[in-house]
């Protein structure tokens, strides 16, 4: 990678990723993601190789994922009909410890279909979050304050439905979550 015209070497398997986002004229009202690549599986031990998962929104009260389990590619596109999928999802704070540094906040988001079943949490420490101001292009004062970080961590399960069971394909743990939290405003920065 070059940047301001020095050459960087980047090693995959340490990067966090890369984000882009093009908002179009308007922010989200609000702002969800959660996405990770390392996943670690509690069934087997295993870490999970080609295995990641992305959800973000939010858009008409629904939540996009996508996520590939060790061949099983599962999207959840948000442009789906609210009858072909549920989605629930929450983003609070814990209570508080008399130890500040150990005040996490709570990422959860479940998802489920006619053939799937998705549960996820993830808890990050409030103070490895940094808060990132964005301010639409076009003007007009439109702000979107977004709560971050990439140090999640939490679980993952995964169920397969099987005419009236649940079969569990996956529970990992996973570790090094980018998380996000934003909320839009009108007005001072």
């Amino acid at each position: 990678v070059s940047f301001d015209g020095a050459d960087y070497i980047v090693e995959p398997r340490k990067c966090m990723g890369y984000m882009d986002r093009y908002w179009g004229k308007s922010f989200p009202y609000d702002w969800f993601h959660i996405s990770s690549a390392s996943l670690t599986s509690i069934i087997s031990g295993r870490v999970l190789q080609n295995s990641f998962f992305s959800i973000q929104g939010v858009f008409e009260n629904k939540l996009a994922f996508m996520g590939s389990f060790e061949g099983s590619d599962i999207i959840f596109p948000a442009t789906l009909n609210k009858r072909q999928y549920s989605c629930v999802w929450d983003c609070i704070q814990t209570p508080e410890s008399s130890e500040p540094d150990d005040n996490k906040l709570h990422w959860s988001v479940s998802i489920n279909n006619k053939l799937w079943v998705l549960d996820i949490d993830v808890y990050c420490r409030l103070k490895d979050l940094s808060t990132r101001v964005l301010e639409l292009p076009e003007g007009n004062r439109k702000v979107l304050r977004v709560l971050q970080g990439a140090t999640g961590t939490g679980e993952i399960k995964l169920f397969k439905k099987n005419r009236n069971t649940l079969e569990q394909i996956e529970y990992a743990n996973i570790t090094k979550t980018v998380c996000e939290f934003g909320q839009e405003e009108d007005g001072e920065i």
